[in-house]
């Protein structure tokens, strides 16, 4: 302990004209033992809190991250399907005879006269709705070629109610 405290005095510079002291102590250790780990879950729980006190937005950048997954399986992905249903439909071809024909998509991209024949981009196949509208379309178109005085009656007194009310 005295050769201890000799070296410690040389490497300070130690000088006891100005009053230097120095102060050797033999100290035991309480306990050579490894530290408790603490349990895994209770590890978990202060790792995470240290976590969010350390990055604040973290919390609200896993929450849209979250809302955006969500967002991708409960609406996006349905919409996706619903997408590729309809354009998996058979398409509706006008047949040389004023008749619809049914081409499924896979027939009219292998079809060269058919596609030489088309001008203008080919119609989805009709739905039961637009059937119905289409059904009202050539009702009233049939309507208009009978009795185009009435029609052309009609359309005056439409137009000038919607004048007079100005």
């Amino acid at each position: 302990m005295r050769r201890l405290e000799q070296l410690a005095q040389a490497a300070v510079g130690y000088d006891p004209r100005r009053g230097d002291q120095v102060v050797m102590e033999n100290v035991s250790f309480s306990t050579n033992a490894p530290a408790l780990t603490p349990p895994l879950m209770e590890r978990l729980t202060d790792g995470t809190s240290s976590l969010l006190r350390t990055q604040p937005g973290l919390m609200r950048t896993a929450l849209l991250g979250v809302c955006g997954i969500l967002l991708v399986l409960f609406v996006l992905r349905p919409v996706a399907r619903q997408v590729m249903a309809t354009l998996r439909e058979p398409l509706m071809l006008p047949a040389s005879t004023g008749t619809m024909q049914v081409v499924a998509p896979g027939d009219w991209e292998q079809d060269d006269a058919v596609n030489h024949e088309l001008a203008a981009p080919l119609p989805r196949a009709i739905s039961k709705l637009q059937q119905q509208h289409q059904g009202i379309f050539e009702h009233v178109s049939e309507h208009i070629r009978r009795e185009p005085a009435q029609s052309t009656r009609l359309l005056e007194a439409w137009i000038g109610s919607s004048e007079e009310s100005k």
